[in-house]
Order: C-alpha cells, then structure tokens, then sequence
C-alpha cells in the first residue's frame, strides 16, 4: 500500500501541475499529445525559456485540462519521474522568466508546507461513507476535504500553526474545541451592527457558564487566535490595566469546518466565524473591517431578493450581525479586526431537516485508496433507483443544476448579485441520495452589480467597503462562470465520470441543455448565455499566477481554457458526438 509521504507528493505534483497546464501553458500552446496504444496519451510540456520539455502520461486529453495521470513529469518519456521539489522549481523557474521576476521562495516554501500538511493528514485519515444522519453527515463532509482544491498551487498551506494545533483546529483531524473568551466595557470599546442580539446569544447559547454583566461585552475568539492576539503590545496593556479581562476557555465545544475559522454546534442559532491572521491557502484569514459590514449590508439585502428561490431549492446562508472592537474606545485596526467575529445562519440543526447538506468540495474530490464520496453516493442511488450508474448519474447531475445553476444565474441577471459558488461555498442536500437543495455561504465574495444597486439604495459606506461590495458586469460574470462552470461543474463532471468518456461527454450535454432551456425561461441572460453557448472560452481564475504574485484573491486575474460547454452544445445541436481530436 502506498505510504501517505508518497501520496502527498503524488497528489502535491498533480496540484501544481493542473495549475500551470491551465493557466500558463495551454493558453500559450505549449502543450501536445500523442497516443500511444499502450500506455494512453504521452504530453509534452516544453518549458520554453530553459530550452526543455518535460513527458508524462494521461489517461486522456481533456477539454479543461483535469486529466487522470498516469505517470509524473520526466526529462524523457521513459526516464526517472521528477519529484515535487524538482518540477516546482523547474515551473517557478520558468514562471520568473515569464513574469520578469527573481524570487519564488516563499511560494516554493508554500508548496511545501502543503505538501507536508497533506501528508500528515493522510496519516490519520480513515475515509469512510457519509452517514444517514443530518448533522453527522455534515460535519463529516466537512473533515473530509483531505488533499483540498485539484487547481490551486498549495491546496493545504497553513503557515503559522504547530503540528500540535494543526491537530486540535483542523476540520480534517476532527477539531472539536472550545473557543476563548476576553471582555471589554460595553461604554465606547464595544461595536455590533446587524439583528440579533449576538450578546444575548454568546450568555445564552454559547457560553452560559459565564456570569452574566451588564456593563461588559463578551469578546470570544478562535483559541488559536487568543494566543496570538496576546502578542500584541496594545492588549498586553489593556490586560494589565484590567480594561481587557481573559476569561480562558469558556462555551460548548465547536467543530472546525473545512475553511478552519468557521465553526459550528447543531445546538447554537449561528456558525461563527472568526479572524485567524494565518496564510490559509491563499489569503490570511482576517476579518478585514469592510468584510464585517458588507457581509451584513449583503444579508439585508438577500433577505428579500433570495425568498423566490427557495422554490428552486436554493438558499443563501445569510450573516445577519457580527461584533468588534469599537475604534472610538482606541481600539487598534489590527485589534478591531482580530477580537472580531461574524454570525452566519445556521440551518442544520436536526435531523428534521429532512435531507443530508453535504459539502460540495467534499463530493468532488479525490480520496486517495478509496473511491470518491460522489461516486459511492451515486452508487447507493443506483441500488434505490435499481438502474444503471450511468443513467443514475445524468438523474443525479441533472437534479444539481436544477438547485444551483438556475438560482445564481437568476441572482446576476435579475437582481445584480455575482455569487461565488465555489467548491467550499456550497453545500447540497441530500434526500435519497440525490440533489434536493443547495445553500449558497460565506459572503466575503459576493458582490453587487452597480446598475442594479445604485448608491442611494444602500446605507452608508466606507471608500474601502464601497470599493469592495461591487464589481463591474463583465468582471461579475467572469467570477460566476469560473465558479459554476469550471470550480464546480468541471469537478462534479471529472469525479462523477472517472474514466469514462462518454458519460463525461453527457454531463456536458446536459449543461448545455440546461442553460439552452434558461434562455426562454430568463430573458435578462439569454443574449449572455448564448454567447457562453457559442464560445471557444471559458474564464478560469489563475490560483498559481495570483499567488506567484502576491496578489490579494480579489485581484485575481483570468486566463481563457477551452469550453467543454460550446462543444458539448455543438454536438448536441447538430447531432454529432465530437471526436476526441478535436479537443487537442
């Protein structure tokens, strides 16, 4: 059996490697196959500025460049496989010549980090079913998130925590921990904004063992958290001069979900969700001020624009309030932010809920020695529908467009909000094993189109938080379809499908299908939906390039790979399947 050190390399190399075919090499045509009857398609990667190629074989070529490998990079066809040190450097390498640029040590020093947190989470992962059970099933999907996103660079880089709190906090080691609580004076310290009562809500629910003051506010944070904010020189001396009291590990214990400062208990009305100043992946997972009051600002405006939906089956997990420090009691920005915490809706509390939310990033991800989660939930369809996996597939695929598709794209076209249903952003309920609900969450990248919301129809703004809650239309959608056609759909198409080529091929046709039918039944979107219909393109986040760059996520740029969907209707409309050649 493979040690979990090799999985992590393997998995670690297919990472980067998905990365730079699609965001680099693809779009500057530096890639071709040829079939060999034996081994499948042999690639050839030429890294231009160093004058070399680099060889491997893929099951098959694919149209959005998620391919099945079958051997890692080599100098030669037939020659030793490189190891994750040595391609990652060949391929910053050749990104600094490309990008004008020296350094890539903190990225080389990412990848590693990933790749050992991976390892390490290998070690002790024990993969198994999803449970029947509401809330088991949930928190499960959340821990099961183990090699983290396919095309992101460093999929499990987390930098700043020791392998002893990488145990205790991650979702993917079972964390389950109390948070740590501070308090301040509510007199000028203490800033809230948004309905409910969150410190009702902390005394009530959370953390009722504390006595009840009325002239101080209850600050808890991450525990993680607590240690490093009392680093800092400002809460040391709000600490000894008793205006800050630390009131240690208080409340019931919480479960880590999959983005590590987002935590939950089926017995509280709220997930709570935290600052950690940690380079998570890509970002440092800070409650950024503007962040605080857009999330709320958004769930005000969702409240109304999201209740049609629930008809499709669609609902947005809103964040009604969250609380601060106040700036007016001296607070620092940095203190402001770290004690800060926002309150997200929490839906899944009981088994009365009636089906199973599952994590989609979960579902659509590889489990290395055992067989996918959406492959085994299809699998148990197949037994209840007593029909084929390939139909109980297209019926289970279809099911999930009809919950998240149509419902994000009505939200853009219609009312001028650009979701971003990710991987990690979804989850979708479960009810004999198929699609019967999706919850859209976490606002911090949702945003609003300015044509539809202009400024008079919202409450007043900072610059920061005004510049941040919208995005221009082409830009809204360019986030929209990377989301929903290649973070998501290519995935659930790619796991869903395994090796084979004609099931893959029907997933697309019915993605096709489906957004030919939203033409007639969403006029607002047809002329940009036949448009995605008949294009050669589709907008892909470029994950490797933005961190290359040190850029913050929202300045992330987009490549053009090929569309699977232009393809797909092509054949659909003139009754042709596409020969593989064709997508080379």
């Amino acid at each position: 059996m493979m040690s979990h050190h090799t999985q992590a390399d393997i998995l670690s190399i297919e990472a980067l490697l998905n990365c730079y075919l699609r965001e680099v090499a693809l779009p500057n045509q530096w890639l071709s196959f040829r079939h060999t009857p034996r081994q499948g398609y042999l690639a050839e990667l030429s890294l231009t500025t160093q004058q070399r190629s680099l060889f491997f074989f893929v099951h098959s070529v694919s149209i959005t460049s998620n391919y099945h490998y079958l051997s890692l990079p080599s100098h030669q066809p037939s020659g030793p496989r490189l190891g994750l040190s040595e391609l990652a450097d060949l391929l910053l390498v050749e990104l600094c010549h490309l990008e004008h640029q020296t350094d890539y040590s903190e990225l080389r020093e990412q990848v590693h980090c990933s790749r050992s947190v991976m390892a390490d989470i290998l070690r002790h992962s024990r993969p198994g079913p999803l449970s029947n059970g509401v809330v088991n099933a949930f928190v499960q999907s959340e821990q099961a998130l183990t090699v983290g996103h396919r095309f992101h660079p460093t999929p499990k880089a987390r930098q700043g925590m020791s392998e002893t709190e990488l145990h205790a906090y991650s979702p993917e080691h079972g964390g389950r921990f109390q948070w740590h609580c501070f308090s301040i004076p509510l007199d000028q310290h203490y800033l809230t904004r948004g309905k409910p009562d969150l410190q009702r809500f902390i005394r009530d629910q959370w953390m009722p063992e504390l006595p009840a003051a009325a002239d101080r506010a209850l600050l808890p944070v991450h525990p993680w958290q607590a240690l490093f904010l009392k680093k800092d020189a400002q809460v040391q001396q709000w600490l000894a001069k008793g205006l800050l009291l630390d009131h240690g590990a208080k409340g019931l214990p919480l479960v880590a979900t999959s983005s590590l400062r987002t935590c939950y208990h089926p017995e509280l009305d709220f997930f709570v969700k935290g600052s950690l100043h940690l380079r998570l992946t890509n970002c440092v997972r800070k409650n950024a001020l503007y962040e605080l009051d857009t999330a709320v600002i958004l769930s005000e405006i969702l409240h109304d624009t999201c209740e049609p939906l629930k008809f499709h089956g669609f609902s947005i997990m809103r964040e009604p309030a969250y609380q601060a420090l106040n700036q007016q009691g001296g607070a620092s920005r940095f203190m402001m932010e770290g004690f800060s915490f926002i309150a997200r809706e929490n839906p899944i509390r009981d088994e009365r809920l009636g089906h199973r939310p599952v994590m989609t990033g979960a579902l659509f991800s590889p489990r290395p020695s055992v067989q996918p989660l959406i492959v085994e939930e299809i699998s148990a369809a197949c037994k209840q529908l007593k029909t084929s996996y390939f139909n109980t597939a297209l019926l289970w695929f279809n099911a999930l467009l009809e919950v998240m598709v149509e419902p994000t794209l009505r939200l853009y076209f219609e009312q001028g909000v650009v979701l971003e249903p990710h991987l990690q952003n979804g989850l979708v309920g479960l009810k004999n094993h198929l699609p019967v609900h999706y919850y859209y969450r976490d606002l911090e990248g949702t945003k609003l189109l300015p044509e539809h919301w202009p400024e008079q129809r919202l409450p007043t703004l900072s610059d920061q938080a005004r510049q941040s809650l919208f995005y221009d239309t082409e830009k809204g959608w360019q986030r929209v379809c990377y989301c929903l056609f290649l973070n998501t759909l290519a995935q659930a198409i790619f796991y869903i499908s395994g090796d084979d080529e004609l099931l893959e091929r029907s997933l697309w046709r019915a993605v096709a299908e489906h957004l030919d039918d939203l033409c007639s039944r969403l006029p607002e979107g047809r002329d940009r939906i036949q448009a995605l219909l008949a294009s050669a393109y589709l907008p892909n986040k470029a994950n490797l390039l933005v961190r290359f760059r040190k850029q913050a996520d929202r300045q992330a740029n987009y490549v053009m790979t090929a569309n699977p969907i232009s393809r797909a209707h092509a054949e659909r409309v003139h009754h042709s399947p596409l020969e593989l050649d064709e997508v080379v």
